[in-house]
């Protein structure tokens, strides 16, 4: 599909002579509502989705559809002018996900990013967050997965993450988060030292979970997400910050809490 980004009225915009168009749309309600007015949109919506997930999402809430237009803020990236993918994001007043942080220590929830298979490995991704990041002002982040390639990613960008996967200690959070990560956690059975949350999606999101070139966190997915046979229904929640200092905890915090 070909889109000419530039002309998109874009609120931030990159390029580079690599071919690779950034997009940013804030509050992309106007954007969207023309962009979705255009001939078999939400076809090569699905297609694309289906080319980067390697199935068809179907149309609930992980649906392509749905993560094109929950968020409230848009990226679209084009190669030589075709799509390659695009991320959806919710700010922190439109996700009750960090309703209980203030403003300023709420990071950018990525609600979903799409990007076709034949982009994958060539540094898109980190590019387009990298950017992200650069052109809204706010250093901190947020996601679920189920990807450990993801996780990679993220971990190669940002400073301080929770998870730790690759850290030796029994466990670490970000200030600001830790006064509604306990409860968060709980209200999903969720497991707060590994960040995982059983049954996060109503399906596996892959026809077989893809495997990072880490072989540790490869096999911390696999143990914690109970992977089997490839496919899981659990998630993990990412929290990354550039910025603040990692604090730790010991196993007493959790001592008589059901997580």
């Amino acid at each position: 599909m070909k889109m000419y980004l530039s002309s998109q009225n874009p609120d931030h915009y990159y390029s580079d002579n690599s071919g690779l168009e950034i997009a940013v749309f804030i509050k992309p309600h106007s954007f969207l509502t023309a962009i979705a007015t255009q001939q078999n949109f939400f076809d090569h919506l699905d297609d694309l989705v289906t080319d980067s997930f390697g199935c068809n999402l179907g149309t609930g809430e992980d649906g392509s559809k749905a993560n094109f237009l929950e968020g409230n803020l848009t990226v679209i990236f084009t190669v030589n002018n075709v799509v390659a993918g695009f991320a959806s994001y919710k700010t922190s007043d439109s996700t009750s996900l960090f309703k209980n942080t203030t403003q300023i220590s709420s990071p950018l929830f990525l609600h979903a990013i799409v990007i076709k298979e034949k982009f994958k490995g060539t540094g898109i991704v980190k590019k387009v967050l990298l950017f992200l990041a650069k052109a809204t002002g706010n250093n901190k982040f947020a996601c679920t997965t189920q990807n450990p390639i993801m996780y990679c990613t993220i971990k190669n960008i940002y400073r301080y993450i929770f998870p730790d996967i690759k850290g030796k200690r029994t466990g670490t959070f970000i200030p600001h988060y830790d006064g509604w990560l306990g409860d968060f956690f709980k209200e999903r059975d969720g497991r707060l030292e590994t960040g995982v949350i059983p049954s996060l999606y109503d399906k596996c999101l892959y026809p077989t979970i893809p495997l990072s070139k880490d072989i540790e966190v490869n096999e911390w997915f696999l143990q914690n997400l109970n992977i089997v046979k490839g496919k899981t229904t659990s998630g993990i929640l990412i929290i990354a910050d550039q910025n603040h200092t990692v604090y730790t905890y010991s196993s007493d915090y959790f001592r008589g809490a059901p997580y």
